[in-house]
Formats: C-alpha cells, structure tokens, sequence
C-alpha cells in the first residue's frame, strides 16, 4: 500500500510538473519568414467601394489564464470577449463570425460562456439581412451562432465557408452534418475578393479553415481581421507563440503559426495605419470603440 502511494504521488508529480513546463514553454518565432501576402496586391484586389461603417457586439465572453494565451502572459484570468462584426455598404452588409450561444458554448467547453442575450439576437437579424456570413475559422465562438442559428435554413445561402472549414475536425469545431449538407463550399487559393474591399485571405494555423479579412473602409481606413493567430495584442508586439500546452490542446500548426506571428509583428510594424485587430483581445476592442473607429452594437 505505502509503495502504491508513493508510485502515485510520484505520477501526480510528474505530470504536473509536464504541465507546468508546458505551460511556461512555447515555440520560438522565427526571426525572419516568408510573407503571407503583399499588401499591395490585396489592395488592388480589393478594388473600390469599401463598407462605409464597421460595427460590432459583444455577444459573448468567456475568460483564460493569461500564460495559456501566449508565452509569458499574465498569471491571472484575462477576460475573452467574443465580438460579432458587420460590415455595412447603403444597401448591403456582411457578417463576419456569428459568435456562438451559451447552449452551444457549453457543448465544447464547462460552464459555457456569458452570453449576451440582447446582442445574439441583433447578431441573427445581421445575418438576415447581410449578403454574406463569414468566419475566420470554425471554432465555436466564431460559427456556432450560424449552425445553431434557428434561421440556419434561411442563412446557409449565404455562409462563404471554406471546404478546410466545412471539413474540419478540429478540437471546439462547430461544423454540423447539417451544415455541411446545406453549404456549398467556396474554394480558392491564397486571396478571394469577397466583396468591394473585402479580400479573405487563407491562414491555416489556428484551425485548418482559419483565415483572415481584409477590409478597407470607402473612407480609406484599413483593418485585417486575423481571428485568433493569436489571442492578444502583446503576442504580436512580442513576437511569442501561445504555449505548448495550448498548441497541443488546439492542435495547431505550429510551423504556419510561427510564421504568420512574425509576418504580422512585422506588418504591424511597417503599416502602423492597418488596424491588425485579434477576436478577444479586451483592451483593443476598448480602443477601437472608444475612438470611433468601429461602431459598438446593438
């Protein structure tokens, strides 16, 4: 009995140190890697007649140790707001990443989310009357408000989903048979004009479906839409992958990863005036409402 104990104390030891070193640890962000895209060519491919506004709702929010957003992050709960984004022409709009419920959420993760319930049901009615629903990948937070949607028959005419996001398996994917049937996928390599200054842009990493958005506004002003590359602003501004254990969780690509972090850090850099803007990070969001440069919904 008293070797057993030891044996398991021993084993409890030892994966919670693995834990621990897993957390604390994370990949290196190559010094230099190979663009993503040129931003020039998505410029021209973007063509005229962007959105003349950009609103968004929080629809919902959940929360994160800080260390398992990125590598030498806080050692605190980080709060993960989950925003809806519309982008709106006079006569048309797109919806970009119908955040998910709380019934949804608490399919693929305990206790669910803090779900707005006011914002959800603005978040259904843009996707009514948008043209097109897109996701930067087919995570729950980011799609389950479409599979989930009691509209879903009404609004599958309209998903651009990719065959790597309809495909995926990938861990908190919310991609149903249903949605599957109903969708047909949209293929393409690389960059795809979407609309008068929207361009997807593919970046599978994340998950294998994940992709960012361009979107210069009819005013000029320019945003790319990376989902969640990464987490939080200081991944970017430090150059610094999420950590192994949450890699391994997600089962991310880490090569892609490395490279798109260091391409944005870079960009970041060189285009100061592109709003590089991350799903859930709070003080972002703060800031672009704040200043008007995206409209807070509802």
């Amino acid at each position: 009995m008293k070797k057993l104990l030891l044996l398991t104390t021993a084993v409890v030891a030892f994966i919670a140190t693995a834990l621990a070193i897993s957390l604390a640890t994370a990949p290196r962000v190559p010094p230099h890697a190979m663009p993503v895209f040129d931003l020039q060519q998505v410029r021209q491919l973007a063509g005229t007649g962007g959105p003349v506004s950009i609103r968004a709702a929080q629809v919902g929010e959940g929360s994160m140790l800080g260390s398992a957003l990125y590598k030498g992050g806080p050692l605190s709960l980080t709060p993960m707001p989950m925003f809806a984004v519309e982008l709106v022409w006079p006569e048309n709009s797109i919806l970009i990443d119908p955040v998910s419920d709380d019934a949804c959420a608490r399919e693929h993760v305990p206790g669910g989310i803090d779900a707005d319930l006011e914002a959800y049901t603005w978040m259904q009615q843009a996707m009514l009357r948008a043209d097109a629903i897109v996701a930067t990948h087919e995570h729950y937070d980011h799609l389950c408000g479409l599979t989930s949607s009691p509209h879903l028959k009404k609004l599958a005419d309209k998903a651009v989903l990719t065959p790597e996001q309809l495909g995926s398996r990938t861990t908190a994917h919310s991609v149903s048979e249903e949605l599957r049937a109903l969708v047909e996928p949209l293929g393409f390599r690389g960059t795809h004009a979407l609309a008068p200054g929207v361009v997807l842009i593919k970046a599978p990493g994340h998950t294998p479906g994940s992709l960012w958005v361009y979107v210069r506004e009819a005013s000029g002003e320019e945003f790319l839409f990376v989902g969640d590359t990464v987490w939080q602003q200081a991944a970017l501004d430090q150059a610094r992958h999420k950590p192994w254990l949450t890699i391994w969780g997600l089962s991310e690509i880490v090569e892609n990863q490395g490279r798109y972090i260091r391409f944005l850090h870079d960009l970041k850099e060189e285009e100061p005036q592109l709003h590089i803007v991350v799903a859930h990070d709070a003080p972002q969001w703060d800031q672009l409402f704040s200043s008007d440069t995206i409209e807070r919904a509802p």
